[in-house]
């Protein structure tokens, strides 16, 4: 490790910086603390301010805009081949930068990560796994209905991308576990986890609710997202870019009528997954939650049990979202650099101000 001040600038390289607990703190402090002064004749300077650039797969305190002080900044055995420069800036206050193999900021790759997928026979499932595919992710995909599995999962083969299906009904802890031990036979690691799996039943008001609608939406939407996570965690890899991401809805954020309990365990997927969030700090596992507002799908003809007038009047004169956006919107979440954690997005058609504030184009 070797430092140099010039007039303009300070090099210090670190690509000795192999040791798991090296702060920096540790790194030449008398030479940072002597540069501090040498940029005022008048009094020292009390701060650099420091940015470290590294690999895309750095622990996320590694590359952050902060400043030097003997509090430790943790760099541990990534520090190799990265190099740090002194810099001006327009206001003279300076900087020391650090630049290594991948620029700040830049997308995660996602090329042969694994990527389980719930729900993955239709809809958002089915349209995202199609779109990790083409980002060269390795696919595992579950739901219960075999014979559309079979379909989108050739379709995602088409693209080169590896993808292998199992049955998977989330509202059963053995299918689940099932699952589960099938997956270990493909891969030790998940590094992308899209619970998906979920649906409305009816548009009853809580008067004429019936108890089936209600048990089926709180095992698929609550209690089989609990389940899969909980089933998967083990598998996740810490401080590596791993990511679980959610299927919410608006309706976890503003209640309607007739859709008292399916608002209610959306609503539960959100606070499960800020619990997530929260329990999992630290670990490097990102946690976030996708929130579609109106979209066209599958989710109207299940709702109405097949009735598909009922089910078109719900897009009437609407432009709605499509499974597609969705896919991209997940895509973009998993593939942000590994300090980033997007923890949640509300995603709505432009015509959609809000549940009850819809434009719609007159029809014929």
């Amino acid at each position: 490790m070797d430092g140099n001040i010039h007039a303009k600038r300070f090099v210090l390289r670190v690509s000795e910086l192999v040791s798991a607990r090296t702060t920096l703190a540790e790194i030449n402090t008398t030479r940072l603390q002597g540069l501090c002064q040498s940029r005022s004749t008048k009094k020292p300077q009390k701060s650099v301010r420091i940015r470290f650039e590294g690999q895309a797969h750095h622990p996320p305190d590694i590359r952050t805009l902060g400043r030097y002080s003997p509090t430790p900044i943790y760099l541990g055995p990534f520090a190799q081949g990265l190099e740090a420069s002194w810099i001006d800036d327009p206001l003279g206050i300076g900087g020391l930068s650090a630049s290594g193999p991948t620029a700040y900021g830049d997308a995660m790759q996602l090329t042969n990560r694994w990527v389980l997928i719930t729900g993955a026979s239709s809809g958002f499932g089915a349209a995202a796994a199609e779109a990790f595919a083409r980002a060269g992710c390795r696919l595992a995909l579950g739901a219960r209905r075999l014979d559309r599995l079979a379909q989108v999962t050739e379709i995602c083969r088409k693209t080169g991308a590896r993808a292998e299906f199992h049955e998977l009904d989330v509202s059963s802890t053995a299918s689940v576990n099932a699952f589960c031990q099938w997956l270990q036979t493909l891969t030790p690691r998940v590094d992308v986890l899209i619970n998906n799996a979920g649906g409305a039943h009816g548009l009853d008001t809580v008067a004429a609710g019936k108890d089936e609608d209600w048990e089926a939406m709180v095992q698929s939407n609550f209690l089989g997202l609990a389940r899969v996570t909980r089933a998967v965690l083990p598998l996740i890899p810490h401080h590596q870019g791993a990511i679980i991401l959610n299927i919410g809805s608006i309706a976890a954020h503003q209640a309607y009528e007739g859709g008292s309990i399916y608002c209610g365990v959306k609503a539960a997927e959100r606070s499960i997954t800020q619990a997530l969030r929260l329990e999992l700090n630290g670990t490097g596992i990102r946690v976030g939650s996708l929130d579609p507002g109106m979209a066209l799908t599958e989710f109207s003809d299940v709702r109405f049990r097949g009735d598909a007038a009922r089910a078109a009047q719900v897009y009437r004169g609407v432009e709605p979202l499509v499974a597609q956006d969705i896919a991209e919107t997940l895509v973009w979440m998993a593939s942000r650099p590994p300090h980033v954690n997007i923890d949640e997005i509300i995603i709505k058609p432009t015509d959609q101000a809000a549940i009850h504030k819809v434009h719609r184009r007159a029809t014929v």
